[in-house]
């Protein structure tokens, strides 16, 4: 048998984090950035909703991986915000 392929690897490692251990620690995506969003209209004078949230913590992973290609953990939770700011989105 082969192994998987390291896009599977990775995909695997990041639904492993956002829907356990993240999920547990600050609960599920759209109550946990739906506070960022509650907190961030102070800040930058307009409202935004959880989806905006992850939108923007992937840019800030996109800005990690251009300076680190090779930071591992980056890409995993470009991945996890990709993925909880669709659950976000589809609700």
């Amino acid at each position: 048998m082969t192994d998987p392929p390291p896009r599977a690897q990775l995909l695997r490692q990041a639904e492993t984090l956002v829907c356990g251990d993240r999920n547990r620690d600050y609960g599920p995506p759209a109550e946990d950035w739906g506070r960022a969003a509650t907190m961030w209209p102070a800040l930058f004078g307009r409202t935004f909703t959880a989806h905006e949230v992850a939108m923007a913590m992937v840019c800030i992973k996109l800005s990690r991986i251009a300076h680190t290609p090779n930071h591992y953990d980056s890409w995993v939770d470009a991945a996890g915000y990709l993925a909880g700011g669709w659950e976000c989105a589809a609700r």
